[in-house]
């Protein structure tokens, strides 16, 4: 019995030292399934709180930048790999009048206002898209697998959708108007890579600002 014992817990210690050079390695997604009531249970317990932070933004509770290109290496290795060759859609988001916000009902308002925009993002997705904030009032949107351009611009429009709605974190009767500038691009038609496909997201985001004369200050 205490051979067995012992095993188990050399067992357990190994996934511990496998998960820790994982995240040495950049991949915080690995879950680790430790299920014990002792120290090695409560270290594994807390090894998993810290990935979880290490992948997220600490404002918005979404995912990171960090974590957001793992995400699309991983979906590109997939792709050219065979494992899964439908296209996937980047979409790179600048939230317009959240400078008006801030100035008129202070930082920690602005703050609530993203969480807010936040949550709406996530309920507009679906469970195997992801959305993260990428900095300040932008955020990028992964539609993890589409058919073709032609679902990115329905996904666009839902959040367009989305942003319109009153925003329950605001005093009552305040007049804010916020409205959202999406960029759009289309792994593997647009770029091969994740530096160049974030690029002509963004590139996209900044002409339609330009078009509907929104390039007014951030903040």
């Amino acid at each position: 019995m205490g051979l067995i014992s012992l095993g188990v817990v050399a067992r357990d210690l190994r996934k511990l030292t496998t998960a820790a050079r994982q995240v040495g390695d950049g991949d915080f997604d690995t879950p680790l399934r430790i299920d014990r009531r002792d120290e090695i249970g409560d270290l594994a317990q807390s090894f998993s709180t810290m990935k979880h932070k290490l992948s997220t933004d600490r404002l918005t509770g979404l995912a990171n930048r960090e974590a957001l290109m793992r995400r699309i290496e991983d979906r590109i290795l997939l792709q050219r790999r065979g494992a899964d060759p439908r296209p996937f859609v980047l979409l790179f988001l600048d939230v317009d009048g959240f400078k008006a916000i801030n100035d008129r009902f202070g930082h920690d308002t602005g703050d609530r206002v993203l969480r807010e925009l936040g949550q709406r993002m996530l309920a507009a997705l679906r469970e195997r898209d992801i959305v993260a904030r990428w900095a300040g009032d932008e955020f990028l949107v992964m539609l993890d697998t589409v058919d073709s351009a032609t679902d990115g611009h329905a996904v666009s429009a839902k959040l367009h959708e989305a942003f319109k709605a009153p925003l329950a974190c605001l005093p009552p009767g305040s007049e804010v108007s916020l409205g959202v500038a999406i960029g759009m691009a289309v792994y593997p038609d647009d770029a091969q890579d994740v530096a160049t496909l974030v690029q002509r997201a963004d590139e996209d985001m900044y002409r339609k600002q330009r078009g509907a004369g929104l390039t007014g200050p951030k903040g």
